[in-house]
């Protein structure tokens, strides 16, 4: 199969390379600067399938006048670049997860690509649901989720207007061999040896391992759905408390915590609220995937967390 991958030297996107080299996949990915090119193009040189890579500066300013022989004959392209870490108004969210998609969407469609995967969030639903599960409406109410929304409508319109497929992954936070975003803060505490007021919170916070979110990827490249919007996540959730000890364990260091209801407890938790930390700690945020149709008869696997949990 003849397959795109666009924010290829990303998180997500190495995985996503390196899993389709191996699955001997014909290859090309898509990176910004040359700099990156070189770095992704050492990292997969052991691998037997060749991987062209191409450097395009902005997937926003592709114009029917650009040139696009690298999208000739690519039967799926895997959508892995966006903006995520930026201002909470950033305009970067619109220009890459909005116009960018529409842009890229539209020149996909006019040259006849089979299937369009858009890696998309939970972040387009509610921030204060709670919970979430497929019944659960989009409704965003942050720019970046807003952004990522607006994103996967414009790609709907584009594929109901021509014969290109669509799959569209709605994941929460991805952990794997690093550590991104919120578990990046939680890596950073580990380091110092911070004490967190984490013993005793039971929170409900759902993850996706990276190697799995990549075999779903992998599922629907070869999906026969017209459309699709697939919600996914770790089969089970975790407290903050079990995801900083899995933390700490990754690091070999001591894992520092003390009772989260105790005075020191109440009051560190006062502070993080004050600085913006107390929901990302102690708030719920958990995906149900219960009910969910995936292709190709695919099944996420078990998180790791729980697999260390076992003692496996």
């Amino acid at each position: 199969m003849k397959l795109v991958v666009t924010g290829a030297n990303g998180f997500i996107g190495r995985s996503v390379v390196r899993a389709c080299l191996l699955a001997g996949h014909e290859l090309t990915a898509v990176v910004r600067t040359s700099a990156a090119s070189q770095t992704l193009t050492d990292e997969v040189a052991r691998y037997p399938n060749t991987l062209n890579v191409v450097v395009v500066p902005d997937l926003t300013a592709i114009t029917d006048s650009s040139d696009e022989s690298w999208l000739e004959g690519a039967e799926v392209v895997i959508h892995c670049a966006g903006a995520a870490h930026a201002a909470k108004s950033d305009p970067a969210f619109y220009l890459v997860n909005s116009e960018g998609v529409d842009a890229f969407a539209a020149q996909c469609a006019r040259h006849n690509v089979q299937r369009f995967i858009l890696l998309s969030t939970i972040k387009v639903f509610p921030s204060d649901c709670g919970k979430i599960d497929r019944y659960t409406l989009a409704d965003p109410d942050t720019e970046y989720g807003r952004s990522k929304r607006a994103g996967e409508v414009a790609l709907l319109r584009h594929c109901s207007q021509s014969g290109m497929a669509c799959s569209i992954l709605r994941f929460p936070l991805v952990y794997g061999a690093d550590f991104k975003g919120n578990l990046g803060l939680l890596k950073i505490a580990a380091r110092v040896g911070l004490p967190l007021p984490l013993e005793g919170v039971s929170n409900r916070k759902s993850l996706i391992h990276l190697p799995t979110l990549v075999s779903l990827i992998e599922a629907c490249a070869s999906s026969q759905n017209k459309e699709e919007i697939l919600l996914v996540a770790d089969p089970h959730p975790y407290s903050t408390e079990a995801l900083y000890r899995y933390i700490c364990s990754q690091l070999g260091v001591e894992c520092r915590t003390f009772a989260h209801d105790a005075l020191p407890g109440r009051l560190a938790r006062r502070i993080a609220d004050k600085l913006g930390f107390a929901e990302k700690l102690f708030g719920d945020l958990e995906v149900d995937i219960s009910g969910v149709e995936y292709p190709s008869n695919w099944k996420p696997g078990r998180g790791v967390l729980e697999i260390l949990n076992d003692g496996e």
